[in-house]
C-alpha cells in the first residue's frame, strides 16, 4: 500500500533536486527565483522594444539591465536540471558569468554608456549555457529555454534584416525573445509553486506511512524508521523518467 501511495503521490518532473553531500534537497524556490528573473528581463526587453516601435526612443537601463536577469534564470535553471557531472559544472559556471557580466553591464549603464563587450560576454555565455540544458531535457522549462537558446541568433539575423527596411524594425526581434523570457518565467513560477505545495503533503504521508509499523514494539518502530528514512531519500534523489 506505501508503495502505491508512492506512486499516486510521485513528485512530478517540476520538483528538481539539487544534490549535496548529505542528500538531495528539493529546491522548488529555485524555480520560482528562476521565474521571477525570467519575467524581469523578459518585460525589460519588451518594454524597451515596445517603446522604440513607438516612440522611437530607448528607455533608460532597460537593455543593458536584462543580461543580469536572465543570467540569474540560468543559473537557477542549470541548478534544478537533470544534468550531470561536468556538463552541469559548466551550465552553472556560465550562469554566474553572465550574471557577473550583466552587473558590469548595468553599472556602466548607470553611470554613462554600457561597456559593450560585458553585454557580449553575458550574451555569449548565456546562449551557451541555454544551449547545455538539452532538447531531451524531462523539464518543460529547461526544454523551453533550450529552444530560446536556439532562437537567439537567429531571430537577431531576422531583425537585422528587418533594420535594413527600416532601423526600429530591429526591435521586432527584442520583442519576441522579451515575451519568450516572460513565457519561461511564468512556466518557471507555476511549476516551482506547485511543487512547494506538493511537498508539505508529501512530507505529512510519509511521516504518517512511517508511523505505521507492525507490531507497535520499539524495535519495530526503529527498523520501520530506518526502511522509512531509507525509501525517502530513494525517493527524493529519483527523478521521473
Amino acid at each position: 500500500m506505501t508503495a502505491g501511495l508512492r506512486n499516486t503521490f510521485r513528485r512530478p518532473a517540476s520538483a528538481r533536486r539539487l544534490s549535496t553531500g548529505g542528500g538531495a534537497v528539493i529546491l522548488p524556490s529555485l524555480r520560482v527565483l528562476g521565474g521571477v528573473a525570467a519575467a524581469i528581463g523578459g518585460l525589460a526587453w519588451a518594454v524597451k522594444a515596445a517603446a522604440i516601435l513607438a516612440t522611437g526612443d530607448q528607455p533608460p537601463l532597460v537593455f543593458a539591465v536584462a543580461p543580469l536577469f536572465f543570467g540569474v534564470a540560468l543559473t537557477a535553471l542549470a541548478l534544478t536540471s537533470d544534468l550531470r557531472g561536468g556538463r552541469r559544472t559548466t551550465a552553472i559556471a556560465l550562469g554566474l558569468l553572465s550574471v557577473t557580466a550583466g552587473v558590469v553591464a548595468g553599472v556602466t549603464e548607470a553611470v554613462g554608456q554600457a561597456w559593450g563587450p560585458a553585454i557580449a560576454a553575458s550574451s555569449l555565455a548565456l546562449i551557451a549555457g541555454l544551449l547545455l540544458l538539452g532538447r531531451r531535457s524531462s523539464s518543460v522549462p529547461h526544454r523551453f529555454a533550450w529552444w530560446i537558446g536556439v532562437s537567439i541568433l537567429p531571430a537577431l539575423v531576422v531583425g537585422g534584416l528587418l533594420s535594413a527596411i527600416n532601423e526600429p524594425l530591429l526591435e521586432v526581434s527584442i520583442l519576441t525573445l522579451g515575451l519568450m523570457w516572460l513565457w519561461l518565467g511564468g512556466i518557471l513560477l507555476t511549476t516551482g509553486k506547485r511543487a512547494g505545495s506538493i511537498e508539505p503533503r508529501l512530507g505529512r504521508l510519509s511521516e504518517t506511512n512511517c508511523g505505521n509499523r507492525p507490531n507497535g514494539s520499539p524495535a519495530g518502530r526503529r527498523e520501520g524508521g530506518s526502511k522509512c528514512a531509507h525509501t525517502a531519500l530513494t525517493d527524493t534523489t529519483t527523478s521521473n523518467k
